[in-house]
Order: structure tokens, then sequence, then C-alpha cells
């Protein structure tokens, strides 16, 4: 996955949960990193059209989830832009980028089918990339995992950024907003007992000098291209909050569909929330 995770659990009895988390997050960084040619999203993308594959429920859940907001959003957010994120010349992992880029294909249909019982058809030949929406959802799974193990007070799970947390208590997190040009300065602080909070940032993944990034118009294929520098959102789940903030970036009419979700935007300008 290439970040950093940081778990923090109040629980009401000791209880072993370090092993079964280590777990879980090599489980996301191998299976479905789309760097790698022996894992499940592997398989998936070079799965024959009209074939269909049983996946891991995880994986399998993910895939929806990233799907609905697909559906949700008219393509604005996409998880099919494997191809269109590599032509801009991010083929490998960030610290490996080569910064060569190539034609922008063009935007093919949703190439999946949800048959149920973790089945997936593929009815096209675009590819998938999880990216962000990925950790969102390996922070829900870890946070609703934990809860499930015992009981416990409060939590929070951390994968670089998107946040689940929890409190069954008067605990209430303070979250810092750190500037995309520095993170060691805090520009805001966010109270939260219960939800999901994700950071999405034209700066902290950026290549050739600043002139790519990794934030793809869904519907286009292409790089956004305005003032906006960062966006962190607010919703129930981070992976929710992943999509919020992504899509946050392109339209009015992207962040009129998020209205409810709180957003704390970062321009060249300036800072404000809405």
């Amino acid at each position: 996955m290439d970040t950093e995770i940081y778990i923090g659990v109040q629980f009401e009895e000791p209880i072993s949960w370090r092993p079964l988390m280590t777990t879980w997050f090599h489980y996301v960084a191998n299976e479905w990193s789309r760097f790698r040619e022996d894992n499940e999203l592997h398989a998936l993308n070079t799965l024959p059209i009209g074939e269909c594959l049983q996946l891991a429920s995880p994986l399998y859940e993910c895939l929806q989830l990233a799907h609905h907001s697909y559906e949700q959003t008219n393509g604005l957010f996409s998880p099919y832009l494997k191809r269109q994120i590599e032509a801009h010349g991010y083929k490998r992992t960030f610290a490996q980028l080569d910064e060569t880029s190539e034609r922008v294909p063009n935007i093919c249909p949703a190439p999946l089918q949800f048959c149920g019982q973790n089945t997936i058809k593929k009815v096209n030949d675009a590819t998938v990339d999880i990216g962000g929406i990925a950790k969102g959802y390996a922070a829900f799974y870890a946070a609703k995992w934990l809860q499930s193990l015992s009981t416990t007070s409060f939590g929070i799970v951390d994968v670089g950024g998107d946040m689940e947390m929890w409190s069954h208590t008067d605990k209430v997190w303070s979250i810092g907003i750190a500037h995309p040009h520095d993170e060691a300065q805090t520009i805001a602080t966010l109270t939260l007992q219960n939800g999901g909070i994700a950071t999405s940032s034209t700066v902290k993944r950026s290549w050739a000098n600043g002139k790519k990034h990794h934030l793809l118009n869904g519907q286009t294929g292409q790089m956004m291209t305005n003032d906006k520098l960062q966006i962190t959102a607010v919703a129930k789940h981070a992976y929710i909050a992943e999509v919020a903030a992504k899509t946050s970036f392109f339209t009015e009419k992207a962040r009129e569909h998020f209205r409810h979700v709180p957003r704390y935007i970062v321009t060249t300008n300036g800072y404000y929330a809405e």
C-alpha cells in the first residue's frame, strides 16, 4: 500500500488483535496492488471477456462499493482507470515512478458484472485500479473487525490519512489537517466521535515537477486542472469520504452531490470549509 498505518483501540478486556490486523493489511497490500502480476487484482484484470472469476469476499465487497460510487457519481469517480493513470506515467510504485507519458486511452463502460456469491463477470477489456477507495475500505473493514472481536470503548484506524473512528464513551477524536506543502503545519482541526475522514491531494502524489498527479476525472481520464490543492471530507465511513474528497476536485455538480458531506478545501489562494 506504500503508506503508514496507525491503529489505536481501547478494549474492555485484554485481547490479541495485532496479528489479525497485520495479516489484513498485508493481504490488502499484496492482493489489491495494480503493480503485481501474481495477485487477485491481476487475475481480474487479465480475465478474458465473457468469463467469470470468484474473488475473496473483501475484494468483491470493495469492488461493489467502488462500482456503486461510480454509478452514484455518473462515472466521475471511477475504479476503471488503470490504463489511463498508467498512460500519464504512473506505471510503478511511487518510489519507482517512470515519468514517461503516453496518449491517454478513451474511457470504456464499466467492465464488471456482479453475479453474487463473490463472482465477477468481465464484460469488456477496461481494467481496474481501486487505488484510494481501497485505503478507505481497508480502514473501514479493520475498524469493523476490531469491534467484532470484543467490546471496545473507542478506536481509530488511520491508513495513510484515510481514517475510520468510533467512540462509545465521551471520547472525541481531534484530527489535524496538514498543509499540503508542509505537513508540520496544521491548518485546521476536526473533532469527531464516529465516522470517517479522507484527504485527497494533487501535491503529495505528483510527478514531472508537479505537472502530473493521480487525481483523474473518471469521465475523461484526464487530470484535474484548477486551483484546488487538497480536499478533506468527513462522512459516515472513510471510503465514502474518499469518494467525496476526490470528486469534489472536479465540478460544482459533484460538490452538490455530496452537499451533506463537510469538506475542507485548500487552494492556491488559501483555505476554506464548505
